[in-house]
């Protein structure tokens, strides 16, 4: 450093005065350091948060589909008359008590079917026609092979009708 009177007459020593410049506050390292921990702490909050959250909307879904099972089996007890379902596997044990195994089978397979049907109708508020004279068809064949073919059946339908284009609540008539 070099000064000056009023007069302009400099002086001959120079002084050396050191001059330290700071970074920003911003730039320091406790700032930086702390904002790394700031942003992993977030990071982890985040995370954990997102993971509970997915957590709870696993355990919604799970709970959500065991009530649609719940209602589906209400739906099909519902639909199923206890007592036909109850005659239906006494009907299956006589059948193989009497070794009449080609009987069981058939009866099996119709009663399989019939359960199907209405498991796959309970799920909409109306069928169409040609799939609720299938459940009533089969029904009567089980009826039939039931009571070892004491009656006889004959559904009597017209000919014009389109009948996958008419649709009826599903189990007009129950078994």
């Amino acid at each position: 450093l070099q000064a000056a009177n009023n007069e302009g007459v400099w002086n001959e020593t120079l002084y050396e005065l050191p001059v330290f410049i700071t970074s920003p506050w911003w730039k320091r390292w406790w700032v930086i350091t702390g904002a790394l921990l700031l942003a992993a702490f977030s990071g982890y909050r985040l995370c954990r948060s997102r993971v509970r959250q997915i957590r709870k909307e696993e355990k919604l879904k799970a709970e959500f589909e065991k009530c649609l099972a719940d209602v589906e089996m209400s739906a099909l007890r519902a639909q199923m008359n206890p007592h036909f379902l109850f005659n239906s596997l006494n009907s299956i044990d006589s059948f193989i008590i009497k070794n009449e195994n080609r009987k069981a089978s058939e009866y099996l397979n119709n009663f399989a079917r019939l359960i199907r049907l209405i498991l796959q109708n309970s799920r909409s508020n109306y069928v169409n026609l040609k799939d609720e004279i299938e459940a009533i068809e089969l029904y009567l064949q089980m009826e039939n092979l039931r009571f070892r073919d004491k009656f006889t059946y004959e559904l009597q339908i017209e000919d014009n009708l389109e009948l996958s284009a008419i649709d009826i609540p599903p189990m007009l008539i129950q078994p």
